[in-house]
């Protein structure tokens, strides 16, 4: 038991506690963490296939990915500021879109989307920040940067979450070349 790299641990000082085994408990601090060259292969998959990672995030959130379809329909999406009641933010990946949904108390709820074609050839190359309730999400394949969706999310569905989940859609094989998150 230990610090993990993205995670803070509580370290006990044996491993025995009074009435049994003593457990990890993770922080719900917003912590650094990043991946790289993540293949995902759900081209015979029948549900989304994900990686989730013990990342928390607060208020102010950036993530910097690069996801590369390789084959079968593009279709991938990241699950941000997972809270435990099951609310969170998706930023979703499409053959010509981008978009960013919301997740509260069972109900799905789109926030925004833009035109963005995602393919082998033009990977989806994305700054996405989290600014309170406010979701900022920028090309980063193109100079600049451009800004490519902009919203402010009118249910305020959750400023915080404590996991990070990295999918890639039914029948697609995809990379995430690289994804990384930090606390601003």
């Amino acid at each position: 038991m230990g610090l993990r790299e993205g995670m803070a641990v509580v370290t006990p000082r044996s491993n025995q506690g009074p009435t049994g085994p003593l457990v990890e408990v993770y922080s719900p601090v917003p912590c650094p963490h990043s991946i790289t060259n993540l293949v995902q292969d759900n081209t015979a998959g029948t549900l989304l296939m994900g990686n989730s990672i013990w990342s928390p995030q607060g208020e102010d959130y950036d993530f910097h990915v690069s996801w590369t379809p390789l084959a079968g329909p593009v279709s991938g999406l990241i699950d941000v500021r997972l809270s435990s009641s099951g609310d969170r933010y998706y930023v979703t990946f499409a053959p010509a879109n981008v978009y960013v949904t919301a997740r509260k108390a069972g109900q799905t709820f789109l926030l925004g989307g833009a035109s963005r074609t995602i393919s082998t050839a033009q990977p989806a190359l994305l700054t996405v920040s989290l600014i309170g309730y406010r979701i900022v999400v920028k090309d980063d394949a193109v100079s600049g940067s451009p800004t490519l969706i902009d919203v402010t999310d009118p249910n305020q569905t959750t400023l915080s979450g404590t996991h990070v989940r990295y999918y890639t859609g039914v029948g697609t094989k995809a990379i995430y070349d690289f994804a990384r998150g930090q606390p601003r």
